[in-house]
């Protein structure tokens, strides 16, 4: 498939040990190539000591052992270890070897390069740097990641411009249906007389029909799955998400994005509310959150935003004719109650000061606005959860689609452990203002 789109696959943010080493693997990138001959056949393409036997619907893959790299200060940055795998997902790419051992993703490939003395040449195909991967679901988009080891950080790094790679597979029958198609138009006595030649002319017809097969299953794959969030190529989801008016998140893995694009219409559906943001936040980004309306938490009276002074009448203020300022101010019924048993709430903070959270700016004015709306994102849950940096970056991001512009939003992050991968200790951060 087309690596033109190669540059939003690298934007991704995921926790992981492995390193991202964008440059290593550029004059031979990871290669997954298409295929319909039939079983039986050599996908070598005749060149000698490939040896690929198709047995089902396949697709090749070629890689090749990228050349030691040095970082800006001329440090060592990737230095091949001698351990190549192969990794591969359905729906996104793999960006943590880890996957593998959690069962996430599944590794098709591991060769240990270094016990060979017949391959030492460096960015360079060569036939024991290529194998089938065969007897796949045809009209499944999988999604391929090459690790190599390297010996600088002991891991598996890969190169998200050069590493990945994605495809499906034909369907590959060992007659071709146009192909029949084609020698069913020939005249009766030539197909009789092929009969007699050995299936020659039926050959050269099955060889044509599969150019038109091939063809014809990209056409109807594109039309089976080009709308489809949760099976369209992961590249066109952008053009997806723009054709519903919905931001597209490119720090976001592929299936998470996947998520967020089938369920644009049903959120859109509850925009203004609580209710979407919320599930937009734990459905789709994968985290505990607590949303609170600041206009539940904002004491005043008869819409008035400033807060009435019972001890400072207006200077106009007349108690013969207006009555008695004090008696009126305190037995005003308000509209909004603040409530100090929030646990959102600080007790400490009086209803009749600024609570920082709800305020339109974080300044010391005395007085709390109804269009504050307080996030606090506690802890990822489940297997499908993103990064603490990314989850607030794209609530920050989503808000304007959500809420009317004059809405001031308050995220936090509240504490996690270390031991979570997603502890908001590794960004420096607590708290964001929107």
């Amino acid at each position: 498939m087309s690596n033109a789109d190669q540059w939003q696959f690298q934007q991704v943010v995921v926790p992981t040990s492995s390193t991202v080493l964008s440059g290593i693997g550029e004059a031979a990138p990871l290669l997954v190539e298409q295929g319909s001959i039939p079983p039986g056949s050599d996908a070598g393409e005749g060149l000698i000591g490939w040896g690929l036997i198709v047995t089902g619907p396949y697709l090749k893959i070629q890689y090749a052992v990228p050349a030691d790299t040095l970082d800006a200060s001329g440090n060592p940055e990737f230095t091949f270890w001698g351990v190549v795998r192969v990794v591969r997902k359905m729906g996104e790419f793999c960006r943590r070897y880890e996957d593998v051992a959690e069962g996430r993703a599944e590794e098709i490939k591991t060769q240990s390069i270094s016990v060979n003395p017949l391959v030492t040449a460096r960015d360079t195909y060569h036939p024991q740097y290529a194998f089938l991967d065969e007897d796949l679901d045809p009209k499944v988009i999988w999604y391929y990641t090459v690790f190599f080891r390297n010996s600088v950080t002991g891991e598996y790094d890969y190169s998200s411009m050069y590493g990945f790679a994605r495809n499906w597979a034909y369907p590959n029958g060992v007659t071709s249906q146009h192909g029949e198609e084609l020698f069913s138009l020939m005249p009766e006595y030539a197909r009789r007389q092929d009969e007699n030649n050995g299936g020659v002319l039926a050959s050269v017809c099955n060889s044509i029909g599969r150019i038109l097969d091939s063809f014809r299953y990209r056409v109807d794959m594109q039309f089976e799955t080009g709308y489809d969030p949760h099976r369209v190529d992961a590249a066109l989801l952008p053009y997806i998400d723009q054709l519903i008016g919905w931001p597209t998140n490119f720090e976001l893995p592929e299936n998470l994005r996947r998520r967020e694009t089938a369920n644009a219409t049903r959120l859109f559906q509850s925009k203004g509310s609580l209710t979407g943001i919320e599930d937009l936040i734990e459905n789709v980004l994968g985290w505990s959150a607590t949303l609170v309306y600041g206009v539940n938490h904002v004491l005043h009276s008869f819409g008035q935003f400033e807060l009435l002074d019972p001890t400072s009448p207006p200077a106009d203020w007349n108690p013969a004719t207006d009555g008695d300022w004090y008696s009126l101010v305190v037995n005003l019924a308000p509209m909004f109650l603040y409530d100090d048993t929030d646990p959102l709430m600080d007790p400490s903070v009086s209803p009749v000061e600024t609570h920082t959270s709800l305020s339109p700016s974080d300044d010391t004015e005395e007085w709390q606005t109804p269009f504050g709306v307080y996030v606090a994102l506690h802890a990822p849950v489940g297997d499908k959860s993103v990064g603490a940096l990314v989850v607030v970056q794209k609530v920050q991001k989503i808000l304007a689609y959500f809420f009317p512009f004059y809405v001031h939003v308050h995220v936090a992050l509240s504490p996690l452990p270390s031991s979570a991968g997603f502890g908001v200790e590794e960004f420096g951060i607590s708290e964001f203002g929107v």
